[in-house]
């Protein structure tokens, strides 16, 4: 008999004993199989309409199904679970209903009615499973009148995975992440939530290629406190990025416009960073008429381009190491090239790019260098030879 299944937040502690980060595979990942009239969309897609936007979703797209269809993807994990595109703020079933059902390994984990789902929350998943590799199978039910979108499959990696070139999910739960005392932040709905000036209001040593800030939306945080958020009345509220030492100011409206999504991007570090450990912080100075709620859903870190021999271990620490000040010199030099400031709407919203994984044999590093000189360094003497008639 199939136990009922168990739905999720993209970034709820599956239990007490794991770490609140996964890997995240977009749904234009190459490993993902498509079977069906899929449509992958990315960017300005935006539809009260259909109360959908994939500009908040994870690299702004999202695959769009019209008819019956399929997907399959490997994985080596012990949990997973399968994300639509943030559908309307809604729990209304008016519209009609695209269903799912998944399985693991052909064994079925149950599904999710998808439409009107708030918030956020996974269509499957399937927890305990095995450490190692798995496939997930999904069979979906859609039409024209009633779509199915997907955003991204998350799953717990599994202890012999490589992270090489993969995108991570970190909660605002996880260790890493070192909120300061004197914020009073507090948790609401799926986020940490503050409205206190603080410097730094938190802070996060990292190693990756690019950084995603994932905050709740407007409508999200009215729903998550029970109370009306008034929109586009108040002066703006300040925050200043650190990114290994060197600052930037960052400036957006009070509770701006209305959004089509559970998440909105606060900003994006949007690199390649430099390789190795890099640490961000943030500085929080609300306006005193009706500030801003600064909120923390997740965080998005791409690894970027890494030696595939590397250890499978996650690219964070169990907690954050010393902070580096606002004053000292990073490494990365003018943090201004990496995150521009675009005024009302936050920083960098530009799709973070896919990086490039660099296989390089054991042991010949070095090696391998030398070499090369050594053989252009011979081919040069004989040239030289020849030419002077010896």
């Amino acid at each position: 008999m199939v136990s009922a299944p168990r739905f999720f937040h993209p970034h709820t502690r599956l239990s007490a004993n794991k770490m609140s980060r996964w890997i995240v595979a977009d749904d234009f990942d190459t490993e993902i199989t498509y079977s069906g009239d899929w449509l992958g969309v990315r960017g300005l897609f935006n539809s009260s309409k259909a109360g959908v936007s994939v500009q908040n979703a994870i690299s702004k797209s999202g695959h769009k199904l019209t008819s019956n269809g399929t997907l399959l993807f490997p994985f080596s994990g012990t949990d997973i679970a399968v994300f639509g595109v943030s559908s309307a703020l809604s729990n209304s079933t008016a519209g009609g209903k695209a269903t799912i059902q998944c399985f693991v390994d052909g064994k079925s984990i149950g599904g999710l009615n998808t439409f009107g789902v708030f918030p956020w929350t996974s269509y499957c998943n399937s927890t305990g499973l095995s450490d190692g590799q798995h496939q997930l199978t999904a069979t979906i039910t859609a039409d024209s009148a009633n779509p199915f979108w997907l955003d991204f499959i998350r799953y717990a990696p599994a202890s012999s995975t490589t992270i090489a070139g993969k995108l991570l999910m970190i909660d605002s739960t996880d260790p890493a992440v070192e909120y300061t005392t004197s914020a009073t932040w507090k948790p609401q709905s799926t986020a940490n939530v503050t409205s206190t000036s603080a410097t730094p209001a938190l802070k996060l040593t990292f190693t990756g290629a690019s950084l995603t800030w994932f905050s709740l939306s407007t409508d999200a945080l009215s729903q998550a406190t029970g109370e009306t958020v008034i929109k586009d009345q108040y002066p703006f509220t300040s925050v200043n990025a650190q990114l290994d030492g060197q600052t930037t100011g960052i400036e957006f409206p009070a509770l701006q416009g209305t959004d089509f999504s559970y998440n909105k991007i606060l900003f994006e570090v949007d690199g390649p960073l430099s390789p190795g450990e890099h640490t961000f912080s943030l500085d929080y100075s609300p306006t005193s008429q009706s500030p801003e709620a600064l909120t923390l859903d997740f965080f998005l870190i791409q690894v970027g381009a890494i030696d595939s021999t590397s250890s499978s271990a996650l690219p964070l620490p169990a907690q954050s190491t010393v902070f580096v000040s606002a004053t000292t010199p990073g490494p990365i030099g003018d943090v201004a090239s990496v995150i521009t400031s675009q005024g009302p709407t936050g920083v960098s919203f530009s799709q973070v790019p896919q990086p490039t994984i660099i296989t390089k044999p054991a042991n010949q590093g070095i090696r391998n260098d030398f070499s090369g000189n050594a053989v252009a360094f011979a081919m040069l003497a004989i040239a030289l030879i020849r030419l002077m008639g010896w």
